[in-house]
């Protein structure tokens, strides 16, 4: 036997192996474009994933619309758990075209993006109600509206862009995450920032601030400030 037959075998495999990883990917094809719409209603609560781009709008009607890669959305699973709209991959894979998502609705109370999702929420006019928006995954949102109370909590590397008002805001961020809120002002705000992360709002009676692990806040207005900082962090007016 040839002494470079023992090469021969393991060289087989990686070839095999790079064949069976060449099938699984997505068809680097040009975009098949087609669009879809969904009939779920009843719902006022969002969880999405996978790096769409979305589109939130207040209206008093529900609908769906979703535009990109006819591959893209064969394999969209769209389905209500209990009062929140879940919209997600069913496959894994690595997607070369964008996934467009316009959804509009009456009231919106909670919504989870993650997965290098790009959000705009905008339209809503809800002095009485809160929001909770949970940001993961280098996502970045836009959000233009008006509620009693915000929640934000942002992970890895997202970023949240807030315009409008309300009364409080109360929000997290972590993982080198920006929230930039000078132009949402409120009355008072609880900013709590970590991990390189960076913080900017605008209150006119209280703050609350703790900043860790070269973090900063920024604020604007003239509110009583209660600062807690370490690590090389800052709390400081704008």
């Amino acid at each position: 036997m040839s002494k470079y037959a023992h090469l021969c075998v393991p060289a087989l495999i990686l070839a095999l192996a790079g064949i069976i990883s060449s099938c699984e990917r997505e068809d680097p094809g040009p975009l098949q474009e087609t669009d879809r719409d969904y009939n779920e209603t009843d719902f006022d609560r969002l969880e999405m994933g996978n790096a769409f781009r979305v589109t939130v709008e207040e209206s008093s009607i529900y609908s769906i619309h979703v535009r990109g890669d006819r591959r893209n959305l064969d394999d969209l699973d769209v389905h209500k758990s209990g009062s929140t709209l879940v919209i997600r991959f069913d496959k894994d894979g690595n997607r070369k075209h964008d996934t467009y998502i316009d959804i509009t609705m009456p009231k919106l109370r909670a919504a989870n993006f993650s997965g290098a999702s790009v959000p705009i929420i905008k339209g809503f006019n809800e002095p009485e109600d809160a929001l909770d928006l949970f940001l993961s995954g280098a996502t970045r949102a836009q959000l233009d509206a008006t509620y009693n109370s915000v929640k934000a909590v942002l992970s890895g590397a997202s970023e949240l862009i807030m315009t409008g008002d309300g009364d409080a805001l109360d929000t997290e961020l972590s993982g080198a995450s920006i929230l930039k809120a000078f132009n949402f002002p409120v009355r008072t705000a609880n900013v709590n920032v970590t991990g390189a992360s960076s913080g900017q709002v605008r209150v006119s009676e209280e703050l609350n601030a703790v900043a860790s692990g070269s973090s900063s806040i920024l604020y604007r207005g003239e509110p009583e400030v209660n600062a807690d900082t370490s690590g090389n962090s800052s709390v400081e007016k704008d």
